[in-house]
């Protein structure tokens, strides 16, 4: 069956009919339950990132990149404020984001301080400054989500300053010195730290009538923190001084890392064969001038 329209029939109401019926068709000829979607990927989710710098000690410089890893995706972000190119399935996801500093690797959410080649068990006492977040991320899909995570400081600074108020320091030839129950492991995700007998090597050097020495620990464990000091003196003498100084770390992992933490003693060397030497008056100090640069 053919229609045919002729023009004398396409005036006052017949124009109007036609064009009702047009314009009706044309709609049919359309999917009216099309979705309308809000972004160009509308099964996926997608990530812009912000970080959050500022827990980070006075003097250190921030990293000029840091690592994202949400789910099985991997990447690297060099600004603040990142757009993460992948694409997510909607889904529940546990993010890492962390940057990379010398003597410490993360695999799996672990963080771990390197231990030195030369000496069992004995951690690195500078790593490098390491920061890290760990969160929860809900992904929707068609959805273009805004995140901000707070990067914070993991490696505190311990500085140690020892007072020689009895006997000449200029006895002292040499000191070596040990620190133990400190950790190597740090969970990112439960804030948890781990490492068996372990212990770090504080570099002691002498300033007027102090001894004064520096580390960096990512944490402690639930072992003694004993500081073991071997004096060796002009002469030929020695002598071994163990101090358990955990009373004074107790809080250690659950402080602001980014402000540094300083102990202090008053100590007595020996002036003659068979009189000990002696650490009192210990002391926890908010700020001890340290030699080390922080960088």
């Amino acid at each position: 069956m053919k229609i045919r329209i002729s023009k004398r029939n396409l005036t006052g109401w017949g124009v109007k009919f036609f064009t009702f019926h047009f314009s009706f068709f044309v709609l049919l000829g359309c999917n009216v339950h099309d979705p309308i979607y809000e972004t160009a990927h509308p099964q996926h989710g997608k990530i812009t990132l912000t970080t959050d710098w500022s827990k980070m000690g006075e003097g250190i410089t921030k990293p000029a990149s840091y690592t994202i890893e949400i789910g099985e995706h991997k990447a690297t972000a060099n600004a603040d404020k990142h757009i993460i190119e992948h694409l997510f399935d909607a889904g529940i996801y546990r993010g890492y984001f962390y940057n990379t500093a010398e003597h410490i690797t993360v695999s799996n959410g672990i963080a771990t301080v390197g231990v030195m080649t030369r000496a069992a068990s004995t951690i690195e006492a500078l790593p490098g400054w390491f920061f890290s977040a760990s969160d929860e991320v809900e992904i929707k899909k068609d959805t273009h989500h805004e995140f901000t995570t707070v990067m914070t400081q993991q490696i505190c600074q311990l500085n140690i300053e020892l007072t020689v108020t009895d006997g000449d320091i200029n006895n002292i030839e040499l000191i070596t010195a040990s620190l133990s129950g400190v950790a190597n492991s740090m969970n990112l995700k439960t804030n948890s730290y781990s490492g068996t007998g372990l212990k770090v090597i504080p570099l002691f050097i002498r300033n007027g009538n102090k001894l004064s020495a520096s580390v960096r620990l990512i944490g402690l464990t639930t072992e003694k923190q004993e500081l073991i000091l071997d004096i060796h003196y002009k002469g030929g003498a020695n002598q071994h001084i163990i101090s358990d100084i955990s009373p004074l770390l107790a809080s250690f992992n659950n402080n602001d890392k980014y402000k540094p933490l300083g102990v202090t003693g008053n100590m007595e060397i020996f002036t003659a064969i068979g009189i000990e030497s002696t650490i009192k008056g210990w002391a926890v100090q908010d700020e001890i001038a340290s030699e080390i640069e922080p960088k």
